[in-house]
Protein backbone atom coordinates (compact mmCIF):
# COMPACT_ATOMS: atom_id res chain seq x y z
CA UNK A 1 0.00 0.00 0.00
CA UNK A 2 2.86 2.36 0.73
CA UNK A 3 4.23 1.94 -2.81
CA UNK A 4 0.80 2.71 -4.26
CA UNK A 5 0.58 5.81 -2.10
CA UNK A 6 4.02 6.88 -3.36
CA UNK A 7 2.90 6.32 -6.96
CA UNK A 8 -0.34 8.29 -6.53
CA UNK A 9 1.46 11.13 -4.78
CA UNK A 10 4.05 11.25 -7.58
CA UNK A 11 1.25 11.41 -10.15
CA UNK A 12 -0.51 14.21 -8.29
CA UNK A 13 2.68 16.21 -7.73
CA UNK A 14 4.07 15.93 -11.24
CA UNK A 15 3.37 17.42 -14.63
CA UNK A 16 3.46 13.90 -16.08
CA UNK A 17 0.27 12.62 -14.53
CA UNK A 18 -3.39 13.46 -14.27
CA UNK A 19 -6.31 12.38 -12.12
CA UNK A 20 -10.07 12.79 -12.43
CA UNK A 21 -12.56 12.29 -9.62
CA UNK A 22 -16.28 11.57 -9.98
CA UNK A 23 -18.59 12.72 -7.18
CA UNK A 24 -22.26 12.14 -6.45
CA UNK A 25 -24.87 14.79 -5.69
CA UNK A 26 -23.64 14.92 -2.07
CA UNK A 27 -20.02 15.56 -3.18
CA UNK A 28 -18.94 12.07 -2.10
CA UNK A 29 -16.21 10.48 -4.19
CA UNK A 30 -17.66 7.64 -6.26
CA UNK A 31 -14.81 7.07 -8.71
CA UNK A 32 -11.24 7.99 -9.55
CA UNK A 33 -9.02 7.49 -12.59
CA UNK A 34 -5.31 8.26 -12.85
CA UNK A 35 -3.08 8.25 -15.85
CA UNK A 36 0.38 9.32 -16.90
CA UNK A 37 1.54 10.93 -20.10
CA UNK A 38 4.79 8.95 -20.04
CA UNK A 39 5.03 6.09 -17.55
CA UNK A 40 8.77 5.57 -18.08
CA UNK A 41 9.50 9.18 -17.14
CA UNK A 42 7.20 8.89 -14.12
CA UNK A 43 8.90 5.71 -12.92
CA UNK A 44 12.31 7.38 -13.11
CA UNK A 45 11.04 10.28 -11.01
CA UNK A 46 9.66 8.10 -8.22
CA UNK A 47 12.67 5.80 -7.94
CA UNK A 48 14.34 7.72 -5.19
CA UNK A 49 16.92 6.41 -2.75
CA UNK A 50 14.23 6.38 -0.04
CA UNK A 51 11.92 4.25 -2.16
CA UNK A 52 14.70 1.89 -3.25
CA UNK A 53 15.70 1.43 0.40
CA UNK A 54 12.11 0.77 1.43
CA UNK A 55 11.64 -1.71 -1.43
CA UNK A 56 14.88 -3.48 -0.49
CA UNK A 57 13.63 -3.97 3.05
CA UNK A 58 10.34 -5.35 1.75
CA UNK A 59 12.22 -7.86 -0.39
CA UNK A 60 13.76 -9.30 2.73
CA UNK A 61 10.43 -9.36 4.60
CA UNK A 62 7.97 -10.37 1.83
CA UNK A 63 8.76 -13.51 -0.19
CA UNK A 64 6.11 -12.61 -2.82
CA UNK A 65 8.33 -9.71 -3.84
CA UNK A 66 10.88 -12.24 -5.06
CA UNK A 67 8.24 -13.75 -7.34
CA UNK A 68 7.59 -10.30 -8.82
CA UNK A 69 11.33 -9.81 -9.43
CA UNK A 70 11.57 -13.27 -11.00
CA UNK A 71 8.66 -12.45 -13.30
CA UNK A 72 10.40 -9.23 -14.34
CA UNK A 73 13.79 -10.87 -14.89
CA UNK A 74 12.38 -13.78 -16.88
CA UNK A 75 9.92 -11.51 -18.70
CA UNK A 76 6.79 -13.20 -17.49
CA UNK A 77 5.28 -9.71 -17.29
CA UNK A 78 3.38 -8.59 -20.37
CA UNK A 79 5.27 -6.50 -22.91
CA UNK A 80 4.25 -2.85 -22.96
CA UNK A 81 3.71 -1.01 -26.23
CA UNK A 82 6.70 1.31 -26.68
CA UNK A 83 4.81 3.36 -29.26
CA UNK A 84 2.38 4.42 -26.51
CA UNK A 85 4.19 5.84 -23.47
CA UNK A 86 0.92 7.06 -21.91
CA UNK A 87 -0.92 4.74 -19.53
CA UNK A 88 -4.06 4.45 -17.48
CA UNK A 89 -2.53 3.61 -14.10
CA UNK A 90 -5.60 3.16 -11.94
CA UNK A 91 -9.37 3.29 -12.03
CA UNK A 92 -11.87 2.56 -9.29
CA UNK A 93 -15.61 3.06 -9.04
CA UNK A 94 -17.61 2.52 -5.86
CA UNK A 95 -19.61 -0.71 -6.04
CA UNK A 96 -23.01 1.00 -5.82
CA UNK A 97 -22.17 3.09 -8.89
CA UNK A 98 -20.80 0.39 -11.19
CA UNK A 99 -22.71 -0.18 -14.39
CA UNK A 100 -24.00 3.40 -14.45
CA UNK A 101 -21.40 4.86 -16.82
CA UNK A 102 -19.15 6.43 -14.16
CA UNK A 103 -16.11 4.40 -15.23
CA UNK A 104 -16.76 5.14 -18.90
CA UNK A 105 -17.02 8.87 -18.15
CA UNK A 106 -13.76 8.81 -16.17
CA UNK A 107 -11.92 7.04 -18.99
CA UNK A 108 -13.40 9.52 -21.49
CA UNK A 109 -12.07 12.43 -19.39
CA UNK A 110 -8.65 10.81 -19.31
CA UNK A 111 -8.71 10.29 -23.08
CA UNK A 112 -9.58 13.96 -23.63
CA UNK A 113 -6.59 14.95 -21.48
CA UNK A 114 -4.33 12.61 -23.45
CA UNK A 115 -5.68 13.87 -26.79
CA UNK A 116 -5.16 17.50 -25.74
CA UNK A 117 -1.44 16.66 -25.39
CA UNK A 118 -1.29 15.03 -28.81
CA UNK A 119 -1.31 11.47 -27.44
CA UNK A 120 -3.07 9.13 -29.85
CA UNK A 121 -3.02 5.91 -27.84
CA UNK A 122 -2.36 4.49 -24.39
CA UNK A 123 -2.20 1.23 -22.52
CA UNK A 124 -2.94 -0.41 -19.19
CA UNK A 125 -2.20 -3.62 -17.34
CA UNK A 126 -4.76 -5.72 -15.52
CA UNK A 127 -4.69 -9.06 -13.78
CA UNK A 128 -5.64 -12.02 -16.00
CA UNK A 129 -8.13 -13.22 -13.39
CA UNK A 130 -10.02 -9.89 -13.36
CA UNK A 131 -12.60 -10.90 -15.98
CA UNK A 132 -14.97 -8.04 -15.07
CA UNK A 133 -12.27 -5.50 -15.86
CA UNK A 134 -11.49 -7.25 -19.17
CA UNK A 135 -15.12 -6.92 -20.25
CA UNK A 136 -15.21 -3.25 -19.16
CA UNK A 137 -12.05 -2.40 -21.10
CA UNK A 138 -13.06 -4.33 -24.22
CA UNK A 139 -16.41 -2.53 -24.24
CA UNK A 140 -14.43 0.72 -24.28
CA UNK A 141 -12.45 -0.41 -27.33
CA UNK A 142 -9.26 -1.76 -25.73
CA UNK A 143 -7.41 -4.54 -27.52
CA UNK A 144 -5.04 -7.13 -26.13
CA UNK A 145 -1.39 -6.25 -26.66
CA UNK A 146 0.42 -8.99 -24.76
CA UNK A 147 0.13 -11.50 -21.92
CA UNK A 148 2.35 -12.25 -18.97
CA UNK A 149 2.09 -15.04 -16.45
CA UNK A 150 -0.29 -13.06 -14.22
CA UNK A 151 -1.11 -9.86 -16.12
CA UNK A 152 -2.58 -8.77 -19.40
CA UNK A 153 -1.57 -5.61 -21.28
CA UNK A 154 -4.31 -3.84 -23.25
CA UNK A 155 -4.01 -0.78 -25.49
CA UNK A 156 -6.34 1.64 -27.17
CA UNK A 157 -5.99 4.12 -29.98
CA UNK A 158 -7.73 7.34 -29.01
CA UNK A 159 -10.43 8.31 -31.47
CA UNK A 160 -10.51 11.92 -32.67
CA UNK A 161 -12.07 13.82 -29.80
CA UNK A 162 -13.44 17.29 -30.55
Amino acid sequence: RKQLKDLYMAILESNSGISFVAVDEFSRVIGVVTGVFDLSAMQKKILTIRMITRMSLRLIIHPKAWVWIGDSIFQRSPKRPSEYPAALTSIVVAGAFRGLGVGRDLVCALERAFASRGIDGYWLETRKVNKGAHEFYRNLGFLEYSKGSEDLCLFKKIPCIP
